[in-house]
């Protein structure tokens, strides 16, 4: 018996032993990191009727589909990436103003590519861009859906539970159902109070239906609302003087109506500023605003750290702006574990580190199917992946 327990023992020591060492070996394990850049020059990306190999390169949205299909909007085109070969198409520009077309005349312009994507239901790409109107793809062909808003910001699109497609731009939301276009909200004024009108800033579907809207946080909080059919406003009659709008940044649509939020309901939101809204890794709608991050606490905003957005979350794309106003600096972290590691990858061709650097325009889409990244930068489209070597 006391040999068995000696032999036992000796075999736990040893178990603990190599237990130890593969630990060592798995936390000595680097990630590195790799990257491939696709542009106009090598034929990935469009490039524009001027013949300039560059001028196609800046990608204004990227975006990852169900089936694994990549569709990329450029300044002049869209590129679809089917995993086999990519395809290029171009819309034709239109609803500019006058003098924003005979701007980009003069730069040769005459194509516009999508600048927001979404999906849904799965099979369908809805495209949106700046004079390019809004489009949808399905079965390989590209069809035009009529009188859509044409505006020349287009901040947000995402399709809601029941299948209706909606488009933020900044004078107002609007609701496509499949057979017309409907203006869904509108919280601008009209009258002495046009100076203050508020601005739209994107958009987000959260993981129970709602829609929820970002905008600028103008006016005052007791400014009253009312409302006009399907369309929120503020109420004229009831307006005190130099009231303004209401100083709502947030908008919650949860299919009956809407609600405004604002900074009665504890979102901290500086004069002229707003919040935009956007899920966490746990799938929680957060506000993010000039002063922090809040998530929603019963009927009120309260503040949250910045490590918790990013919890759960395998990639993390973050721009920041240390010292001087006009400065910034984009950084990219992967998650290992517990831990978020910089990526600064490397081309496997030419051994050149990317490095984001003082990069101002980034749209990033995390392919699960490929264990990759696509970023948007506006030097072209970047495929970013890990690789685990020994060191």
């Amino acid at each position: 018996m006391k040999v068995l327990c000696l032999a036992l023992i000796g075999l736990a020591s040893a178990l603990a032993v190599v237990g130890q060492e593969a630990r060592q070996v798995t936390n000595a394990t680097q990630i590195r990191f790799k990257y491939e850049l696709y542009t106009a020059q090598n034929g990935a990306l469009r490039a524009a009727a001027t013949g300039n190999t560059h001028a196609n390169d800046l990608v204004h949205a990227v975006f990852v589909d169900s089936k694994g299909w990549v569709f990329v909007g450029t300044q002049n085109g869209l590129a679809v990436y089917d995993g086999k070969q990519w395809t290029n198409r171009t819309f034709r520009l239109e609803g500019q103003s006058l003098a924003g077309r005979a701007v980009l005349g003069l730069m040769g312009i005459s194509e516009c590519g999508p600048e927001k994507i979404a999906e849904g239901p799965p099979g369908t790409i809805w495209l949106g861009g700046s004079g390019c109107g809004v489009w949808r793809f399905r079965e390989g062909r590209y069809a035009e859906i009529g009188s859509s808003p044409l505006s020349d910001d287009y901040l947000g699109m995402a399709v809601d539970n029941g299948g209706s497609l909606w488009v933020v731009t900044r004078q107002s939301v609007q609701k496509y159902d499949g057979r017309a276009w409907s203006e869904v909200l509108s919280p601008y004024v009209t009258g002495a109070v046009h100076r203050e009108l508020p601005q739209l800033f994107g958009m987000v579907v959260g993981t129970n239906g709602s829609v929820w809207i970002g905008g600028t946080a103008y006016g005052s909080p007791q400014a009253p609302w009312k409302h006009e059919g399907a369309v929120w406003v503020v109420d004229q009659g009831k307006k005190q003087r130099g009231d303004g709008p209401p100083m709502a940044g947030l908008y919650e649509f949860d299919g009956k109506g809407w609600r405004a939020f604002g900074p009665p309901h504890g979102l901290n939101l500086p004069s002229r500023d707003g919040a935009i809204p956007e899920l966490d890794g746990g799938g929680r709608v957060v506000a993010k605003t000039g002063k922090g991050y809040y998530v929603r606490n019963g009927e009120n905003w309260t503040r949250i750290n910045e490590s918790e957005v990013y919890a759960g979350k395998r990639w993390v794309l973050r721009g920041r702006r240390p010292g001087s106003p006009t400065g910034y600096y984009a950084e990219l972290r992967f998650r290992d574990g517990e831990s978020l590691v910089p990526v600064r990858p490397t081309n496997p061709q030419t051994g050149q580190v990317l490095d984001l650097g003082s990069e101002p325009w980034l749209h990033l889409a995390e392919d699960r199917s490929r264990d990759c990244i696509w970023l948007g930068t506006m030097r072209g489209l970047y495929k970013i992946w890990p690789e685990r070597r020994e060191p």
